[in-house]
C-alpha cells in the first residue's frame, strides 16, 4: 500500500515538474492586448497553441497558417484538388486548396504558404472571404482613413472595407503599414473580429427612407428589420450607393455588428442611378454622379465651379496652353481651332528657321534650303487658311 503511494507521489511530482514551465510558457499571454481575441479562437480550434503551450502573439503568421484560420474561421471547407505549385505536402494544402475552389483566393502559380503574410495581404484574404473582394476594388478615392495607404496601392479597396467592417485591431489608427507582417495576435484579432459579424442574406421586403430602414426576406424563411446606421456603407451593383437606390426585390447581403448594419450590398436591375455612378467612377470620382447628369443633359452651369477649376488644371497638365484650355471651357471650338492652327503653325516655321506669320492670306516667307523645307512652309501656310487640301 505504501509502495503504491509512493508511486503516486512520484507521478504527481513528475507532472508538475513538467507543468510548471508549460504554465509559464502558456501565459504568454498575460497581459496582451490580443489576449481575449486569442483564446477566443483557441476554444474553437481557429488558432493552436505550439507544441510547449505558448500562443507566441507577437510572432509573424505565415501565409498558409493565416490561410488555414481564414478557412477555419469562415467555415471553409478543405479541398483535395490540387491549387498552386508550391502547396502539395503541405500541411495547410487542402485548406488553401479549399479557399481557391470557394474563389476567395485567386488562381495563381504559387502561394508561398511558409512566407509572412502582410497586413495588406491578409486584409484582401478576409474582404475575400465575406465574398467582399468585387466590391472592394470600387470604393470612392477619398474614402481613406490610412495615411500610408496610397490609392494605387493593391489591397486599398480591401484594408479600407476592413477598417469600414470595423474587424482591424484597434492599434490600426492613422497609419496601417501593410507591408510590415502580420502577427498571430493581430490575425486573432482580425479573424474575432469578422466571425462575430452577423452576415444576413436574402431579398428586400420593403425600404423605408424616413426611418433609414428596411425589411429582408433571409434565405431561411423570415422576415428582419434592419436599421441603418448613418456611417453604414451601401453599394448596390458593385458601386457605391444609397438606401433610397435599393428597390424592392433586390439580392441583398447584410453584415452587421453588434451596433448594427455595417455594409449592404444589393444587387437588382440596372438604374440610372447605377450607370451613373459607374460613370463617375470612370472619370477617377472627377465629376460626381450629379454633374455627369447635368452635363449629359447639357447643363453645363450646374457643374461645380471647382470641377472647373480641376479641368482647367488638367488640361495644362495634357499639354494645352491656358488660352487652349479656356477655350475648350468655354466649348468656343471655332476659335480654339485658329488658335491651335497658328500656334502649330508658329512653332513649325520657328524650327524651319523662318518668320512667323499671322492669319489673314500675308504671304508667307519661303525658307532658303532643301525642297522639304519649302514644301513643310506650305503646308503650314495652308494649315493656317484652313486650305489644307486645296
Amino acid at each position: 500500500m505504501q509502495y503504491r503511494k509512493l508511486i503516486a507521489l512520484i507521478s504527481i511530482c513528475t507532472f508538475l515538474v513538467f507543468l510548471a514551465p508549460l504554465a509559464a510558457k502558456a501565459n504568454d499571454l498575460d497581459g496582451h492586448w490580443a489576449k481575449e481575441a486569442i483564446e477566443q479562437l483557441a476554444d474553437t480550434g481557429v488558432i493552436l497553441p505550439y507544441a510547449d503551450g505558448s500562443f507566441g502573439p507577437n510572432d509573424v503568421v505565415t501565409r498558409g497558417d493565416f490561410a488555414t484560420m481564414v478557412a477555419k474561421t469562415f467555415d471553409y471547407g478543405p479541398s483535395s484538388r490540387s491549387s498552386f505549385a508550391d502547396v502539395e505536402g503541405h500541411p495547410a494544402a487542402n485548406y488553401i486548396s479549399g479557399l481557391v475552389q470557394a474563389e476567395v483566393l485567386p488562381r495563381t502559380e504559387l502561394f508561398r504558404p511558409d512566407d509572412p503574410i502582410t497586413r495588406g495581404e491578409a486584409a484582401d484574404m478576409v474582404i475575400g472571404a465575406l465574398g467582399l473582394r468585387e466590391a472592394s476594388g470600387h470604393l470612392p478615392e477619398k474614402t481613406s482613413t490610412f495615411q500610408d495607404v496610397e490609392p494605387d496601392h493593391p489591397y486599398r479597396g480591401a484594408i479600407e472595407l476592413a477598417n469600414i467592417l470595423g474587424i482591424l485591431p484597434p492599434a490600426f489608427t492613422n497609419r496601417f503599414h501593410p507591408e510590415s507582417h502580420l502577427t498571430r495576435g493581430e490575425a486573432a484579432a482580425m479573424l474575432a473580429g469578422s466571425g462575430a459579424l452577423a452576415i444576413t442574406k436574402g431579398t428586400v421586403a420593403s425600404v423605408n427612407n424616413y426611418f433609414s430602414s428596411l425589411t429582408v426576406n433571409t434565405l431561411e424563411g423570415t422576415k428582419m428589420e434592419l436599421t441603418l446606421q448613418p456611417d453604414t456603407t451601401i453599394f448596390r451593383n458593385n458601386v457605391p450607393s444609397q438606401l433610397q437606390y435599393i428597390l424592392s426585390g433586390d439580392r441583398i447581403q447584410v453584415i452587421a455588428a453588434a451596433e448594427g448594419p455595417r455594409f449592404i450590398q444589393a444587387h437588382g436591375i440596372v438604374t440610372e442611378s447605377d450607370v451613373l455612378t459607374k460613370v463617375s467612377q470612370l472619370t477617377g470620382n472627377l465629376l460626381s454622379p450629379r454633374e455627369i447628369k447635368a452635363i449629359m443633359g447639357g447643363k453645363w452651369d450646374e457643374a461645380d465651379e471647382g470641377l472647373r477649376v480641376t479641368l482647367y488644371d488638367q488640361l495644362l497638365e495634357l499639354g494645352f496652353s491656358p488660352v487652349e484650355a479656356e477655350l475648350i471651357l468655354q466649348k468656343d471650338w471655332q476659335t480654339l481651332q485658329q488658335v491651335s492652327k497658328e500656334a502649330f503653325f508658329t512653332a513649325l516655321i520657328d524650327k524651319l528657321g523662318g518668320i512667323p506669320a499671322y492669319p489673314g492670306g500675308i504671304p508667307l516667307p519661303r525658307p532658303e534650303g532643301d525642297l522639304l523645307q519649302q514644301d513643310l512652309a506650305d503646308l503650314a501656310g495652308r494649315l493656317l487658311q484652313g486650305r489644307l487640301f486645296d
